[in-house]
């Protein structure tokens, strides 16, 4: 199991490197390695996405990959979402089988299971 690193596995390239082998290259390759630390993050998205805010950087990585904004009920096998975590934003992925759909983040305490209730937007992954 790998551990939460800020820059390395957090919650945003943990699900970079779970995508790696679906969609053949980085999601994340701008961000790997340039911070640290909470705040060095949120000064790389900010530089990077225009926004710190999760929602915002999980909504222009579907953009620039071109992942369509879908509904929880649409046809998917994987997708991408973000939520909001008391201790601060997670990047979210998600996987279906048999209908039966499974989100996960990698936090501090390591990888676990989020309820889709929490969720924002959902993006499939193609």
């Amino acid at each position: 199991m790998t551990d939460f690193v800020w820059g390395q596995s957090d919650c945003g390239i943990w699900i970079a490197d779970q995508l790696l082998p679906i969609v053949g290259h980085d999601v994340c390759a701008d961000l790997r390695g340039q911070y640290s630390d909470a705040a060095g993050c949120a000064e790389t998205l900010t530089g990077v996405f225009g926004s710190p805010e999760l929602v915002d950087v999980v909504a222009a990585i579907a953009a620039r990959e071109g992942w369509p904004e879908i509904a929880p009920d649409d046809d998917w096998t994987v997708a991408v979402s973000a939520v909001w975590d008391p201790a601060g934003g997670l990047a979210v992925l998600g996987r279906r089988q048999a209908d039966v759909a499974t989100w996960q983040a990698m936090t501090i305490d390591g990888v676990r299971t989020i309820p889709s209730r929490a969720l924002a937007r959902l993006y499939r992954v193609q």
